[in-house]
């Protein structure tokens, strides 16, 4: 407990200089982190982002419990005591050894020897020992428990004032700016500002290119002129007719040179798909997309280059969602719903997986229960093994009082996973 430590890290206002100082005696066990984890609008895990391979590896585990085991592994003095033992900040020491029992049910030796625990065997005696070394601590010393809760209360306090503080400061930003103008016969007016509006897209100017790749694009230019000056010769039109001459009265050397001219194409794609390739390599999407474009507009029958397309176009989508995403993110961190709903939709219409779906029912489950059942229905028809969407779909309906929905989510849990213990209990109350 002499462990020296920079205390300055939970300094948080209103908290006391002597809870600052008994937690300091506990060195790293003392230590609180600047915000909590749980922020508005995520569950328990916040931003955290689960390996779905992991997930899924074959174990006596459930994913609830593997999320749980893969979190709090990750997190050892990243969250807060009260954060870990997933319960609300109390400085009764029956509030803890609650916790710790429902804790031990899962994690203690005793309680997982005979199960096959697969690659999550290390992680949960990580996990139990390191909870076993908080409520040793806890129980030890009352005072240590009283002045990290009530530090731990400061700190939560402190983060909700931010919060409202950047909430109220993006109400203000929306307002519309008033200036007092003078109008008729001198008389002070108070008008509105308005946003200038553009009917047409803003320009911007071409990047720059390099001198060698000024130069490529010189010589393809002067490639593409000379093939199409040998086509004009080949394909002559009928002075007389003023029509081009039908298939059979092309003479036998042109048929030659169409057979030709659909090999150069096809070499031609060949070339675009290279480069589209080598894009794809340098994580260029866009130029990689524009180019796998043009190998299926020479080639359109050769399904590699399609498929090369596709997944490029899916790609692109895939990184315009993740940045709306990032918007809607820092509006959903302090509250503001109504103004990240929208980004969210966007997004979701560009790309989407289970992950973000998932993520997306956290956040507006309880703003908007409509919109989060329709996105959950939607991903079980792309992804109808994921156990999590069933279980928060069901979840959903019983909000809605719509009791056989939820049982028929809860049956087709079972149906994947007969000892799925969360679906159990539910058809267990009936």
């Amino acid at each position: 407990m002499s462990e020296d430590f920079d205390m300055s890290v939970i300094a948080f206002k209103n908290a006391s200089a002597t809870d600052l100082e008994c937690l300091n005696r506990y060195g790293i066990w003392g230590l609180i982190p600047q915000t909590p984890i749980k922020l508005p609008g995520l569950g328990r895990f916040g931003r955290y982002q689960f390996n779905q391979k992991q997930l899924l590896s074959k174990c006596a585990l459930t994913i609830a419990q593997k999320r749980e085991v893969i979190f709090l592994s990750q997190h050892f003095h990243q969250i807060d005591h009260f954060e870990f033992f997933d319960i609300s900040v109390s400085v009764d020491a029956k509030d803890v050894k609650n916790a710790y029992f429902a804790f031990s049910k899962n994690y203690h030796p005793d309680a997982i020897a005979l199960l096959d625990l697969g690659e999550f065997k290390s992680a949960m005696e990580q996990v139990f020992h390191y909870g076993q070394k908080i409520y040793d601590l806890f129980m030890a010393d009352s005072n240590f428990l009283s002045c990290y809760a009530r530090v731990v209360q400061r700190r939560d306090e402190e983060f909700n004032r931010s919060l409202e503080a950047q909430r109220h400061q993006a109400n203000i930003d929306d307002m519309p700016k008033i200036k007092t103008v003078v109008g008729l016969h001198g008389i002070k007016v108070e008008k509105v500002e308005s946003e200038p509006s553009f009917s047409g897209p803003i320009y911007s100017p071409p990047p720059q290119m390099s001198k060698e790749a000024q130069e490529e694009l010189d010589a393809r230019k002067e490639k593409l002129k000379a093939r199409l000056n040998t086509n004009l010769q080949a394909v002559k039109i009928n002075p007389n007719s003023h029509v081009i001459q039908s298939s059979s009265a092309i003479p036998q050397a042109n048929q030659v040179f169409v057979a030709q001219t659909e090999q150069q194409r096809k070499e031609q794609a060949k070339d675009f798909f290279f480069q589209g390739d080598q894009s794809k390599g340098r994580n260029q999407w866009l130029r990689a997309y524009n180019q796998y474009k043009l190998a299926v507009e020479y080639d359109p029958q050769n399904q590699k280059y399609k498929e090369a397309l596709e997944q490029a176009k899916i790609k692109i989508n895939q990184e315009k969602a993740l940045e709306i995403w990032q918007k809607a993110d820092e509006f959903i961190e302090i509250g503001l719903l109504d103004r990240a709903l929208p980004l969210v939709n966007e997004a979701l219409v560009l790309y989407t997986d289970d992950t973000l779906v998932l993520k997306f029912v956290e956040a507006f489950k309880e703003y908007d229960q409509s919109a989060c059942i329709q996105a959950l229905e939607q991903r079980i028809i792309q992804s109808p093994y994921h156990l999590d969407l069933y279980w928060q779909l069901g979840q959903l309906y019983l909000q809605k009082n719509q009791i056989t929905q939820a049982r028929q989510q809860f049956e087709k849990m079972l149906s994947f996973d007969p000892s799925e213990p969360r679906a159990l209990k539910m058809l267990k109350k009936g």
